[in-house]
């Protein structure tokens, strides 16, 4: 297939739990932690995780969670606009997403699930 484009390579679990253990501790690398569960377990892209709002985020039975993707891959067009689809997130990586939820408060105001610390939302280049 010249010049085509392949889909990326998914993590192994290994490789994306060395990862995670990377991150740190601090509020940073709460954060981070948390978005890479998010793009690995929910396999969201980037722009959608980035988007994400605390309203999207339900806690679930068991520790996992509802996550809804308003802003799916197509969805900004504004004729025929891509419906929100619903992922699920399993009680592994909702912890990290609580952990960072904690270490968030209500930065700034913000709605956004992932922010920097003055509450803007996170880049995704």
């Amino acid at each position: 297939m010249s010049g085509g484009k392949f889909p990326p390579s998914p993590l192994a679990r290994g490789q994306a739990a060395r990862l995670l253990e990377h991150c740190g501790k601090g509020r940073a690398g709460k954060r981070n932690a948390a978005i890479l569960a998010v793009l690995w377990r929910c396999g969201l892209r980037s722009d959608e995780c980035a988007h994400l709002e605390l309203d999207d985020l339900v806690e679930l039975d068991g520790g996992a969670m509802r996550v809804t993707v308003r802003r799916p891959k197509g969805g900004r067009k504004e004729k025929n606009p891509t419906p929100p689809r619903i992922v699920g997130l399993d009680p592994q990586g909702a912890e990290y997403v609580r952990d960072w939820l904690k270490e968030r408060g209500e930065l700034v105001g913000s709605r956004l699930v992932f922010v920097t610390r003055t509450g803007k939302r996170v880049h995704t280049s």
